[in-house]
């Protein structure tokens, strides 16, 4: 009974396949997504099994299989050209103004995909949605003259996949009114084996209201410039793996905002606000306007893997900077930080501060890995180590090693 029902339902669907592009095998909640090029015939075995592609599964397991297709936005110079499934017209519609294209979605019941490709040096992309959505940057080459490259507004979360090869490109225009090049109201889940690369000439180059995370998968995400910060997130930021880069910003590089009440408080009902978590990858960074931070935090910093190498040279700038706490480990990979110091002192009023590898105005926690400082003397204001205003705990005897981080704590403890 099974296998003829099965056999039935894909049979129903036949005759549409030529209209779509991909299937999910929907079990216990979850799905595998499979494109049809690579189902094959699927057959259904004495077993009670069903074959579809190199995947097996048991027929009694499978709750649904459904069909869709992705909406294709290409650009073409001064022009764009959307294209919507007809399955799609009733909830999805674009406006297309030269190579300016706005993408309503009304859908709430699902996740509907969005891929982008192609070149413009006069176009822009603009989402509005109430849905969690995935796009595809497969090969965009994207510079606005009027506002943001990308812009999504949507409050949920939104996958970001780079295309496995490609390489994509943002660039906004300058003197706008967008908060950066790459802006997402929601959160942001940036993964694939290709390279994005982000220019911010108004505000930010990579803006998110809510959490950014870096998947492993990601071959590479450049900033190389911004007006203010090079990354400006709100929330949490998580690293998992991947290469950052991070030059050309006039604000801090990477910036964690903790999402406020009205009254200025964090929000307690928002998971990990203000945090950041670097888990794996490298992350690569500067800042060399005055004022500013490579890695400036609103609250907590938990590093347990990754390469880091900073570097502060503006005047007043630090490497690290959080009003929490910092806990340094190799729970998830083996960690190793860099740290450059080389700036002026800056002034602001009667008050001035230093150039300084790092500020934690609570506990630094260095259970393992190795943190190496270089602390230059360019200026006569010369720069200064790493401050904690709370305790050094340095766990000496499991490993964790320093050199040259000029240490200024109110107590060290090594354990």
């Amino acid at each position: 009974m099974m296998r003829r029902l099965v056999l039935a339902c894909l049979c129903v669907v036949a005759s549409a396949l030529h209209a779509q592009q991909y299937m999910r095998v929907w079990s216990g909640g979850d799905y595998d997504q499979i494109m049809l090029a690579d189902a094959g015939s699927m057959p259904v075995s004495d077993d009670a099994t069903i074959t579809i592609g190199d995947r097996i599964y048991p027929t009694a397991a499978i709750d649904s299989i459904t069909f869709g297709a992705r909406i294709h936005i290409a650009y073409m110079g001064a022009t764009a050209e959307v294209t919507i499934p007809k399955m799609m017209a009733n909830s999805v519609s674009a406006q297309v103004s030269g190579a300016d294209v706005t993408v309503t979605n009304t859908n709430v019941a699902e996740e509907l995909e969005f891929v982008l490709s192609g070149t413009s040096q006069a176009g822009s992309f603009t989402y509005n949605g109430q849905y969690k959505a995935t796009f595809i940057l497969n090969g965009l080459n994207l510079t606005s003259t009027s506002t943001a490259a990308v812009n999504i507004q949507c409050g949920k979360r939104i996958d970001l996949k780079l295309a496995e090869g490609t390489d994509n490109m943002l660039e906004d225009c300058a003197g706008g009114g967008q908060k950066a090049a790459l802006y997402c109201k929601g959160h942001l889940e940036l993964s694939g084996a290709g390279t994005l690369t982000v220019k911010g000439n108004t505000a930010h180059a990579i803006g998110t209201k809510e959490y950014l995370v870096v998947k492993k998968s990601v071959r590479l995400l450049a900033v190389t410039g911004a007006v203010k910060d090079g990354i400006h997130v709100g929330q949490y930021y998580q690293q998992n793996g991947g290469i950052v880069t991070i030059a050309g910003n006039k604000g801090d590089a990477l910036q964690v905002e903790a999402i406020t009440l009205d009254d200025g408080t964090p929000d307690p009902s928002k998971e990990f606000n203000g945090k950041c978590f670097i888990r794996g990858g490298s992350l690569t960074a500067a800042a060399t306007g005055d004022d500013t931070a490579v890695l400036k935090v609103d609250a907590d910093i938990a590093i347990t893997g990754g390469t880091l190498d900073f570097r502060a040279t503006g005047a007043g700038s630090r490497c690290v900077k959080t009003d929490g706490s910092m806990n340094v480990d190799q729970s998830d990979a083996t960690t190793t930080i860099t740290l450059y110091a080389d700036g002026e002192k800056y002034y602001d009023g009667e008050d001035s501060s230093r150039c300084r590898l790092g500020k934690v105005d609570g506990d630094l926690f260095f259970e393992a890995g190795t943190m190496t400082g270089n602390i230059s003397s360019s200026y006569s204001g010369k720069a200064r180590g790493f401050k904690v205003d709370g305790t050094l705990y340095w766990n000496k005897s499991a490993g964790a090693t320093y050199s040259n981080m000029g240490w200024e704590a109110a107590k060290i403890e090594v354990l």
